[in-house]
């Protein structure tokens, strides 16, 4: 299987399970514990976070191959690059897009969860490239 499309199918997976469905759950188990407002349960409001995590996993992922060329057997550093550059980038995003002035209190916690989810899937990403480029042979 050639690098790159490798790189995009372990990135869809891992966007669409971590970004995706895992973010999704993460927003909605992080407001409910926050008492903040309902956030209503629905098939797009479902969807469409996932569908960007996919994409943005995929996308994100192309950088696979040349992680694994500038760090072939740190597979940590591979995993932290992978994750800090989509979490730089979402922060980015979000500063840019509401500009906010005083943050809540719980700022802190929701980006210290939101760094965890990038960081997890840049190590299943990784793991899932590794996998098949190894033909399926890597434990």
């Amino acid at each position: 299987m050639p690098a790159a499309l490798g790189a995009l199918l372990a990135g869809a997976v891992a966007g669409l399970l971590v970004l995706g469905v895992l973010g999704r759950l993460a927003t909605w188990l992080l407001a409910a514990a926050l008492k903040a407002p309902a956030v209503p349960v629905t098939l797009r409001g479902f969807l469409e976070p996932v569908l960007l995590g996919l994409v943005a996993g995929a996308l994100f992922a192309l950088l696979l191959p040349r992680l694994h060329r500038l760090f072939p057997r740190q597979a940590a550093a591979r995993c932290f690059v992978l994750g800090a550059l989509p979490f730089a980038a979402s922060v980015a995003w979000m500063l840019l897009k509401r500009r906010p002035g005083a943050w809540p209190w719980y700022a802190a916690l929701t980006l210290g969860l939101v760094l965890l989810l990038f960081l997890f899937y840049g190590w299943l990403a990784d793991r899932l490239y590794a996998r098949l480029l190894a033909g399926g042979r890597e434990r």
